[in-house]
């Protein structure tokens, strides 16, 4: 005989956890490493006074980096330049609460487009929401040999950043960043649709202006291979790249089209490689947005981009002599079966491609890293990109969830919302610090660490789960532990134990089969215990929950020279 109980393990029964976040919110079940970084152990953590203004930094890309000075632009709160100093303070030269220029005679704050030229101090800022433009001249600030920090902002003397051909008067998209710099051009991606399978650019230095007709054979690109096929969708609206090891700007189109790249973009003859994501099957829009180049020298075809609720990692070889991109992998984050469900359009990646001492958005050493960054309400605490097994790992929310907060000192999570970044960039002494922009929730802030904590997850983390007791306390002679979608990235480990005395002892266990205790005891504990790396590390995500079977086997069944057999059915119990 034996008696047999089955324990749901859920957050609920968590009783001690180390390196990781365990969530249960809308039904996802996830045990996910956490990040090094927290809201203990930064060095700053403000949002006021010198860090009031230009903070409430919402979208994908709204910030730019020259030398030592941080240029923002916020959601309801304007432009701001501030420097950031060798301990790792900031201190405000400037800020305009109403820096947009919107028609001919107002002005307005809400900014999520934002792009700088170093070699002119220029600043562009636009918006997706309303018309309007400014180019605002910081060039004071950089002069060493003044002590005026005098920053011109002209009204323009037309509302359209853009007119040649097409009229472009918004830029990006809600909210993402519609504009970057490639060598001295500022490209746009326009927010309407005024100007199909056409790509703006406009010179910051003689305002000179191009239209870059992706359907023209001058433009497409071309060697002995073949051509890029003329773009054939109309796709509009959305996000922009650019890759300065490659000199290639991608527009990321939210509607119809996905991505095309400007080749040469920074030079006077660019070209344009048309990439179908619709023909690659994969869909045609880009809702999850973002570019992530894990070898920009060696391997620049390779890119993962955002896709129609998914990621995909991509090699676009193929587009240049006018075939379809090649799909890799595909991660799916609107999905149960893949164990995340986000109901946003997210957004994971860097703006940066290349790795410098100056700036950077990319983990150094681990060029493979993928962050994720949140949006609508969803992925409040980050998170990043297995590709080993091609899942998004994030809680889908900050909450109804359990966490470590005292490895590194790190307090409680970092959240935010729509977007926010971060980014390594270094004081005038050369010292290097994180420094993290959001919106929502610890948003409206700034928040830097030193360069030890940066961007990357604790690694190695465990969790304990428990007491489970049988009828009248009885013995507890065997266990049987059964788990779902738990995964482990290459270089990792995830072992599981089990204590049937309250923790005093452990013993390993095989998921799969009877554990049969050499230790006595009454009270079951279960541990997961995960080895993993800064860049990547084990976890569970999934909408269904584990379980333990447990309890005593009488004497009849523990004797080999009697023949009973142990069904597995029974054993199992019942699942939840």
């Amino acid at each position: 005989m034996s008696t047999i109980k089955t324990q749901r393990i859920a957050r609920d029964q968590v009783t001690s956890i180390a390196g990781a976040a365990f969530g249960d919110y809308l039904g996802q079940h996830a045990l996910v490493p956490v990040f090094k970084r927290g809201l203990s152990n930064t060095t700053t953590n403000s949002g006021s006074g010198d860090y009031d203004g230009g903070d409430r930094v919402i979208g994908f890309g709204q910030y730019g980096v020259d030398g030592d000075l941080l240029i923002t632009c916020g959601w309801g709160d304007g432009v701001a330049i501030r420097r950031l100093n060798n301990d790792g303070s900031m201190t405000k030269i400037w800020h305009d609460n109403n820096a947009l220029f919107r028609d001919t005679t107002s002005t307005y704050n809400h900014i999520n487009s934002l792009a700088i030229h170093t070699g002119s101090s220029q600043i562009h800022v636009s918006t997706h929401n309303v018309n309007g433009y400014s180019m605002i001249d910081y060039s004071d600030i950089k002069d060493t040999t003044t002590s005026t920090n005098n920053v011109v902002n002209t009204r323009p003397p037309s509302r359209y950043v853009f007119s040649n051909g097409v009229n472009v008067d918004r830029s990006g998209i809600a909210y993402g960043n519609g504009v970057v710099t490639a060598g001295d051009w500022l490209y746009i991606n326009d927010y309407g649709p005024t100007h199909y399978k056409k790509y703006p650019r406009r010179h910051w230095t003689n305002d000179t202006e191009e239209l870059i007709d992706g359907t023209s054979s001058s433009y497409l690109y071309t060697d002995s291979n073949g051509s890029s096929g003329a773009v054939d969708r109309d796709g509009y609206r959305g996000h922009i790249f650019y890759d300065e090891v490659n000199d290639r700007v991608y527009y990321q189109m939210f509607y119809n089209s996905n991505f095309t790249v400007i080749t040469s973009a920074s030079t006077a003859n660019p070209k344009v490689v048309w990439c179908d994501m619709g023909d690659a099957g994969v869909g045609d829009d880009g809702y999850e947005a973002g570019l992530f180049i894990v070898d920009p020298v060696n391997y620049p075809n390779k890119v993962r981009i955002g896709g129609s609720s998914r990621f995909c990692e991509v090699d676009y070889t193929p587009c240049f002599s006018g075939g379809d991109p090649t799909i890799i992998k595909t991660v799916f984050v609107e999905s149960t079966d893949y164990g995340i469900q986000i109901a946003a359009q997210l957004k994971m990646g860097a703006l940066r491609q290349g790795i410098t001492d100056e700036y950077c958005d990319k983990f150094p050493g681990y060029s493979d890293f993928t962050p994720i960054y949140a949006d609508r309400g969803k992925a409040t605490m980050g998170g990043w990109i297995d590709w080993d097994n091609e899942r998004a790992v994030a809680l889908v929310r900050h909450d109804g969830y359990i966490e470590d907060t005292t490895s590194n000192g790190r307090g409680r999570s970092y959240r935010n919302d729509y977007g926010g970044m971060m980014f390594r960039m270094s004081s005038a002494n050369g010292t290097k610090w994180w420094v993290q922009t959001g919106y929502g929730h610890d948003g409206h802030s700034f928040k830097i660490w030193n360069d030890s904590i940066g961007p990357g997850l604790v690694g190695n983390w465990q969790c304990e789960f428990g007491t489970f007791t049988s009828e009248n306390s009885e013995e507890i002679t065997f266990c049987y532990l059964e788990v779902v979608d738990h995964y482990t990235p290459g270089a990792c480990s995830l072992n599981y134990f089990a204590s049937n005395n309250n923790g005093s002892t452990w013993e390993s266990l095989t998921v799969g089969q009877t554990h049969m205790f050499s230790s006595t005891g009454t009270q079951l504990k279960i541990k997961y215990v995960a080895t993993g790396h800064p860049n990547k590390a084990p976890y569970k995500l999934s909408y269904s929950k584990d379980a333990v079977s447990y309890g005593k086997l009488y004497t009849s069944m523990l004797d080999t020279n009697i023949p009973t057999k142990i069904v597995r059915r029974k054993i199992r119990g019942r699942k939840f």
